[in-house]
């Protein structure tokens, strides 16, 4: 869903244009470090682009360029998120990251 979103959330610009996405983690071992460094590397590779990811069960947030905050988000397999991408290359941040989600960050099983 692209929308311009004119609700406060201190981590995204405001008045930018927003786009939101629902993804869920089908990995086995959930968002560890790797994933997590996957989405932050990618994050970093758009500087005018802010990424904040929340969880829908527990509406914890985490900036998409840090490491730790993703990892705080304690989200294991089956735990769905939204992606909110804003700035000039939301779309396809969003989109590069839904991606690493449904190709499960190209991990094997266990």
């Amino acid at each position: 869903m692209t929308r311009n979103d004119n609700k406060p959330n201190s981590a995204l610009p405001p008045h930018a244009l927003v786009v939101s996405k629902e993804v869920e983690i089908v990995n086995p071992l959930g968002l560890h470090t790797r994933p997590s460094t996957l989405i932050a590397k990618r994050t970093r590779e758009s500087p005018d682009t802010a990424l904040v990811l929340t969880c829908l069960r527990t509406g914890q947030q985490a900036q998409g360029e840090s490491v730790i905050a993703l990892l705080s988000l304690g989200a294991a397999q089956g735990t769905r998120l939204r992606l909110n991408a804003a700035g000039p290359a939301a779309q396809s941040l969003a989109d590069d990251i839904a991606q690493l989600f449904a190709r499960g960050f190209d991990e094997s099983p266990p």
